[in-house]
Protein backbone atom coordinates (compact mmCIF):
# COMPACT_ATOMS: atom_id res chain seq x y z
CA UNK A 1 0.00 0.00 0.00
CA UNK A 2 1.25 3.49 -0.87
CA UNK A 3 1.46 5.90 2.03
CA UNK A 4 -0.45 9.15 1.72
CA UNK A 5 1.77 12.22 1.17
CA UNK A 6 -0.46 14.18 3.56
CA UNK A 7 -0.06 13.98 7.32
CA UNK A 8 -3.15 12.53 9.01
CA UNK A 9 -4.18 15.92 10.44
CA UNK A 10 -4.07 17.70 7.05
CA UNK A 11 -7.08 17.34 4.79
CA UNK A 12 -6.47 16.24 1.22
CA UNK A 13 -6.37 19.08 -1.29
CA UNK A 14 -9.70 20.14 -2.72
CA UNK A 15 -10.58 18.67 -6.11
CA UNK A 16 -11.06 21.01 -9.05
CA UNK A 17 -13.67 23.65 -8.25
CA UNK A 18 -17.14 22.91 -9.52
CA UNK A 19 -18.11 24.71 -12.70
CA UNK A 20 -19.91 28.01 -12.37
CA UNK A 21 -23.63 27.60 -12.85
CA UNK A 22 -25.99 30.37 -13.88
CA UNK A 23 -29.74 30.79 -13.55
CA UNK A 24 -31.92 32.04 -16.37
CA UNK A 25 -32.03 35.45 -14.69
CA UNK A 26 -28.24 35.71 -14.33
CA UNK A 27 -27.70 34.57 -17.93
CA UNK A 28 -30.19 37.17 -19.14
CA UNK A 29 -28.43 39.89 -17.14
CA UNK A 30 -24.99 38.83 -18.40
CA UNK A 31 -26.15 38.90 -22.03
CA UNK A 32 -28.35 41.98 -21.68
CA UNK A 33 -31.49 40.18 -22.83
CA UNK A 34 -34.89 39.42 -21.33
CA UNK A 35 -35.17 36.15 -19.37
CA UNK A 36 -38.04 35.12 -21.68
CA UNK A 37 -35.54 35.10 -24.56
CA UNK A 38 -33.26 32.70 -22.61
CA UNK A 39 -36.25 30.47 -21.93
CA UNK A 40 -37.16 30.58 -25.63
CA UNK A 41 -33.67 29.48 -26.72
CA UNK A 42 -33.67 26.76 -24.08
CA UNK A 43 -37.15 25.42 -24.88
CA UNK A 44 -36.38 25.53 -28.61
CA UNK A 45 -33.53 23.11 -27.93
CA UNK A 46 -30.85 25.55 -29.06
CA UNK A 47 -28.88 25.20 -25.83
CA UNK A 48 -28.83 22.58 -23.11
CA UNK A 49 -28.58 23.03 -19.39
CA UNK A 50 -26.18 21.42 -16.95
CA UNK A 51 -28.43 20.91 -13.95
CA UNK A 52 -31.89 21.74 -12.77
CA UNK A 53 -32.85 23.48 -9.53
CA UNK A 54 -35.33 21.95 -7.10
CA UNK A 55 -38.01 24.07 -8.76
CA UNK A 56 -37.13 22.79 -12.24
CA UNK A 57 -35.28 25.88 -13.47
CA UNK A 58 -32.33 25.07 -15.75
CA UNK A 59 -28.82 26.03 -14.69
CA UNK A 60 -26.24 26.81 -17.36
CA UNK A 61 -22.45 26.56 -17.32
CA UNK A 62 -19.85 28.76 -19.04
CA UNK A 63 -20.05 26.79 -22.28
CA UNK A 64 -23.84 27.19 -22.41
CA UNK A 65 -23.42 30.89 -21.68
CA UNK A 66 -21.02 31.14 -24.64
CA UNK A 67 -23.47 29.36 -26.96
CA UNK A 68 -26.38 31.47 -25.74
CA UNK A 69 -24.40 34.61 -26.59
CA UNK A 70 -23.66 33.21 -30.07
CA UNK A 71 -27.32 32.31 -30.59
CA UNK A 72 -28.51 35.72 -29.48
CA UNK A 73 -25.96 37.46 -31.67
CA UNK A 74 -27.08 35.51 -34.75
CA UNK A 75 -30.73 36.12 -33.93
CA UNK A 76 -30.24 39.83 -33.31
CA UNK A 77 -27.88 40.55 -36.22
CA UNK A 78 -29.47 38.42 -38.92
CA UNK A 79 -33.00 37.63 -37.71
CA UNK A 80 -32.24 33.96 -38.26
CA UNK A 81 -35.18 31.55 -37.87
CA UNK A 82 -35.00 28.77 -35.29
CA UNK A 83 -34.52 26.00 -37.85
CA UNK A 84 -31.61 27.85 -39.45
CA UNK A 85 -30.15 28.58 -36.01
CA UNK A 86 -30.24 24.86 -35.23
CA UNK A 87 -28.35 24.10 -38.43
CA UNK A 88 -25.78 26.84 -37.81
CA UNK A 89 -25.25 25.64 -34.23
CA UNK A 90 -24.83 22.07 -35.41
CA UNK A 91 -22.16 23.23 -37.87
CA UNK A 92 -20.40 25.36 -35.24
CA UNK A 93 -20.33 22.43 -32.80
CA UNK A 94 -18.91 20.23 -35.55
CA UNK A 95 -16.19 22.80 -36.28
CA UNK A 96 -15.28 22.90 -32.57
CA UNK A 97 -15.13 19.09 -32.47
CA UNK A 98 -12.86 18.99 -35.52
CA UNK A 99 -10.58 21.65 -34.04
CA UNK A 100 -10.17 19.56 -30.89
CA UNK A 101 -9.37 16.51 -33.02
CA UNK A 102 -6.74 18.43 -34.98
CA UNK A 103 -5.16 19.82 -31.81
CA UNK A 104 -4.75 16.31 -30.37
CA UNK A 105 -3.45 14.76 -33.59
CA UNK A 106 0.15 13.50 -33.40
CA UNK A 107 2.68 15.52 -35.38
CA UNK A 108 4.12 13.58 -38.30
Amino acid sequence: MIASPFPPSDPAPDPAPPPSLYTVKSVAQALGIHPKRVWFYYRAGLVSHVRTTETGEPLFDDEALYWLSQIHSLQKSYRVKREVLQLILHLLHEIERLKRLLNHRPIE
